[in-house]
Protein backbone atom coordinates (compact mmCIF):
# COMPACT_ATOMS: atom_id res chain seq x y z
CA UNK A 1 0.00 0.00 0.00
CA UNK A 2 1.26 3.30 -0.58
CA UNK A 3 -0.36 6.65 0.14
CA UNK A 4 1.03 9.98 -0.69
CA UNK A 5 -0.07 13.83 -0.42
CA UNK A 6 0.94 17.16 -1.23
CA UNK A 7 1.37 19.88 1.50
CA UNK A 8 2.70 22.16 -0.16
CA UNK A 9 3.59 22.26 -4.18
CA UNK A 10 7.19 21.76 -3.23
CA UNK A 11 6.88 19.37 0.19
CA UNK A 12 5.45 15.94 -0.08
CA UNK A 13 4.51 13.37 2.83
CA UNK A 14 4.45 9.83 1.58
CA UNK A 15 3.90 6.73 3.29
CA UNK A 16 4.89 2.68 2.07
CA UNK A 17 3.59 -0.43 3.53
CA UNK A 18 3.91 -3.85 3.11
CA UNK A 19 3.11 -6.84 4.72
CA UNK A 20 4.54 -10.42 5.35
CA UNK A 21 1.92 -12.80 6.11
CA UNK A 22 3.93 -16.08 7.03
CA UNK A 23 5.41 -13.61 9.56
CA UNK A 24 2.92 -11.59 10.59
CA UNK A 25 4.43 -8.08 9.96
CA UNK A 26 4.33 -5.33 8.96
CA UNK A 27 6.87 -2.90 7.33
CA UNK A 28 6.65 1.14 7.48
CA UNK A 29 8.54 3.70 5.03
CA UNK A 30 7.09 6.96 6.01
CA UNK A 31 9.44 9.61 3.46
CA UNK A 32 9.52 13.20 3.46
CA UNK A 33 10.44 14.72 0.12
CA UNK A 34 11.11 18.02 -1.00
CA UNK A 35 11.54 19.52 -4.73
CA UNK A 36 15.09 21.33 -4.51
CA UNK A 37 15.19 22.80 -8.00
CA UNK A 38 12.29 21.55 -11.41
CA UNK A 39 13.63 18.02 -11.64
CA UNK A 40 15.76 17.62 -8.18
CA UNK A 41 14.15 15.96 -5.10
CA UNK A 42 15.58 15.62 -1.56
CA UNK A 43 14.26 12.66 0.34
CA UNK A 44 14.35 11.88 4.27
CA UNK A 45 12.34 8.56 5.24
CA UNK A 46 12.59 5.75 7.57
CA UNK A 47 11.69 2.24 6.98
CA UNK A 48 10.24 0.25 10.40
CA UNK A 49 8.44 -2.89 11.16
CA UNK A 50 6.41 -4.21 13.31
CA UNK A 51 5.07 -7.26 14.75
CA UNK A 52 1.56 -8.22 14.48
CA UNK A 53 0.95 -11.49 16.40
CA UNK A 54 2.10 -14.48 16.44
CA UNK A 55 5.68 -14.81 15.53
CA UNK A 56 6.88 -18.13 15.81
CA UNK A 57 7.75 -18.06 11.87
CA UNK A 58 10.77 -16.14 11.43
CA UNK A 59 10.43 -12.68 9.17
CA UNK A 60 12.61 -11.40 6.60
CA UNK A 61 11.66 -8.11 8.41
CA UNK A 62 12.71 -9.14 11.59
CA UNK A 63 16.50 -7.42 11.62
CA UNK A 64 14.19 -4.17 10.68
CA UNK A 65 12.08 -4.10 13.54
CA UNK A 66 15.40 -4.02 15.74
CA UNK A 67 17.35 -1.83 13.76
CA UNK A 68 15.09 0.65 12.00
CA UNK A 69 16.88 2.09 8.97
CA UNK A 70 17.05 6.33 8.56
CA UNK A 71 18.04 7.59 5.13
CA UNK A 72 18.06 10.40 2.71
CA UNK A 73 18.50 10.59 -1.07
CA UNK A 74 18.86 13.03 -3.65
CA UNK A 75 16.71 11.55 -6.85
CA UNK A 76 17.28 13.85 -10.09
CA UNK A 77 15.08 13.24 -12.93
CA UNK A 78 16.23 13.44 -16.60
CA UNK A 79 15.70 12.56 -20.09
Amino acid sequence: LGLGYDITPLVRVEIFSLYDFEGKMILLNPALKYNLHQDVDLSFAIMTAHSTGDTRYNSELSFVEKYPLVYGMLTWFFL
